[in-house]
């Protein structure tokens, strides 16, 4: 997509490829090459070829595949697709199909209910994320309680106001 900065970024091309970044402690201390890669990518949130490029590859890495994904398992309530989304953001497509190897339910494509079939859903992947031998995915459980409440309050077209983790959404 190039961008006035395409230089600056590309020294760093070696280190995202071998995912260096994921072998450094959360919280620092950085290595002087991320400690600048964090200040460039900093001062490039307001350009506007970098949120287009952020833009196109989020579309393209989950928000397209979260959508076909929902479409192949026949949901088409908005929290159904929200439900399939947080999967694929948070453990990457693949995540989905992970889940849904853990419980028996019918997806609606397969002659099931949607409901019955999210609530299913929703439950195993809390089980999943709480029994993680990763402690910061184990946090993450908060995320199945929130849609878990959403579930309960019936509110599957995600009509506003609503409230998820004590913030209002209108």
């Amino acid at each position: 997509m190039g961008g006035g900065k395409a230089n600056d970024l590309s020294q760093y091309l070696a280190y995202l490829a071998t995912n260096e970044s994921s072998k450094v402690k959360p919280g620092g201390p950085y290595p002087e090459w991320l400690s600048s890669l964090i200040a460039l990518l900093k001062s490039l949130g307001s350009d506007t070829t970098m949120q287009t490029a952020q833009d196109f590859v989020f579309d393209q890495n989950y928000f397209q595949p979260a959508v076909n994904i929902a479409n192949e398992i026949g949901l088409t309530t908005a929290l159904g697709l929200l439900v399939i989304h947080d999967t694929c953001i948070h453990s990457g497509p693949g995540g989905v199909a992970n889940i849904r190897s853990r419980f028996p339910e019918a997806s609606p494509a397969n002659g099931g209910d949607e409901k019955a079939w999210i609530s299913a859903y929703i439950a195993a992947r809390r089980n999943w994320l709480a029994g993680n031998k990763n402690t910061l995915v184990q946090k993450t459980v908060y995320r199945m309680d929130s849609l878990a409440a959403l579930v309960k309050s019936g509110n599957w077209d995600l009509n506003t106001p609503l409230t998820v983790r004590n913030v209002k959404i209108s």
